[in-house]
């Protein structure tokens, strides 16, 4: 049983001041009885309401002032902890600015990236286009290739008819029809006035070279005359002599028996030098090209046989392998 400091009644239990030391019931400590059994280690340390409003009583507690100091020496400690913290939170707010910059390059590189996307769009939409474009110029090209090759073929067949008798020199006041009667003679295939359509010399494809004699069987004359014109267009000094047939057999039995005769000269017809004499299938100038195109090709590549025959170029590469018509150039590509 104790006093209370404050009321003077008597009590058994009730907190004591940790400052002053004085005892209180619980009506006059100003807290509750279960309040105070909560605070538990803590009850050692509660004051009464004199000693929180008056701390200047307590200063001559040694007990308290060696708290203090205590309390004094742990705020020194955490204020020389916190000390970094300033410059870290520096260091924060400079990371800050920057991820803010980074967060502008990075929506600005997003959409730079928007911008070259559309343009590979528009670009890829140009190429597809494009292809279509090209696609259809290829189809175009083969196209044109399949017309020139009909139209050679056309112009080739206009020729059908004719015979090239090459390397006979021009005389002045010459009769081309007695110059064939000759050959004629020579090769052993006789040619009636009437079987010729047409003789003369027209323009050849080499200046300074004896002009060729060109005999048709049964050529049209438009055509002869769109021949000659096209010739003459491209060359003007030089020309080689043609002669049409009225039959293609007639025409074939000329060419037949001069290669069965074999090599004609000059002396054979009685022209003075060692000059050859050629009779073949009158070619068009694009056959002509290819023709020539082969024969060298053949001498590189060892393809033993070039020859013409109805006016179509034939090759083979050995005495057994297969016979090939060459066309255009993609055919030399067989050699």
């Amino acid at each position: 049983m104790f006093l209370c400091a404050r009321c003077d009644n008597s009590t058994s239990d009730g907190p004591t001041c940790a400052l002053c030391k004085r005892q209180f019931d619980f009506p006059c400590s100003g807290i509750s009885e279960t309040y105070f059994r909560k605070l538990g280690a803590r009850r050692g340390s509660w004051r009464c309401s004199d000693c929180v409003n008056n701390p200047s009583s307590s200063n001559n507690d040694p007990q308290l002032v060696a708290q203090l100091d205590e309390m004094k020496d742990t705020l020194n400690t955490i204020k020389r902890q916190l000390e970094p913290l300033a410059s870290l939170v520096e260091d924060v707010k400079t990371i800050k600015a920057d991820i803010s910059h980074l967060k502008d390059s990075v929506e600005l590189a997003h959409s730079s990236v928007g911008k070259v996307s559309n343009s590979l769009e528009r670009l890829d939409d140009r190429v597809k286009t494009l292809e279509h474009e090209i696609n259809n110029l290829k189809k175009m090209q083969d196209e044109v290739s399949k017309m020139n090759e009909d139209m050679q073929e056309k112009e080739q067949w206009a020729r059908a008819n004719n015979v090239e008798i090459k390397g006979i020199p021009m005389k002045s006041s010459e009769n081309l029809y007695e110059l064939v009667s000759q050959v004629s003679q020579v090769i052993g295939c006789q040619v009636r006035r009437e079987d010729i359509n047409y003789i003369a010399r027209v323009p050849n494809l080499h200046e300074k070279t004896v002009k060729n004699i060109i005999m048709a069987v049964g050529c049209v004359v438009t055509q002869y005359f769109t021949t000659l014109f096209t010739y003459l267009k491209y060359i003007k000094h030089s020309a080689y002599a043609h002669m049409a047939f009225n039959n293609r057999f007639t025409k074939e039995n000329y060419i037949a028996a001069s290669r069965r005769h074999g090599s004609l000269s000059l002396k054979d017809i009685g022209y003075h030098g060692d000059g050859k004499i050629y009779v073949n299938d009158h070619l068009t100038l694009h056959n002509k090209a290819l023709l020539r195109e082969a024969k060298i090709l053949a001498k590189e590549k060892n393809c033993k046989y070039i020859w013409t025959r109805h006016c179509k170029i034939l090759a083979r590469k050995t005495d057994t392998s297969p016979i090939f018509r060459i066309k255009v150039k993609q055919d030399l590509l067989k050699i």
